[in-house]
């Protein structure tokens, strides 16, 4: 994994949140809270070592999520200013996305995506 930073996180765990179901990565350092729905009564599913590979991966899954909202938004039928916004933002979405994708594809080229992870 590299050097030690002191005050750098070590772990990217992934908790479930028992009150909506949803799923949430951050660091040992953050204090487990949904991102959903802000509830703190959460599950630890999965614990990784923090790396830019592991980070990556959480960032792809976001973006996914991020564009897919954005799709299901569209598709409640939208007009005017706000057809002109959200179309914005999923051309913003998508790029991202494309981005994301590409920058943990290149790192995994370099051959640095160890799994690092260990049971929850």
């Amino acid at each position: 994994m590299g050097r030690k930073v002191e005050g750098a996180p070590q772990w990217m765990i992934i908790y479930d949140c028992r009150a909506c179901g949803a799923d949430s990565g951050m660091t040992e350092l953050q204090r487990a809270t949904c991102f959903q729905c802000g509830s703190t009564d959460l599950m630890e599913r999965e614990r990784s070592a923090f790396t830019p590979e592991a980070l990556a991966e959480r960032m792809k899954l976001s973006a996914g999520r991020m564009l897919e909202s954005l799709k299901k938004a569209f598709d409640q039928g939208v007009s005017g200013k706000e057809e002109t916004m959200l179309l914005q933002a999923l051309a913003q979405a998508k790029e991202y996305k494309e981005k994301i994708y590409a920058m943990a594809d290149e790192m995994a080229e370099k051959g640095k995506s160890g799994s690092g992870k260990l049971a929850a």
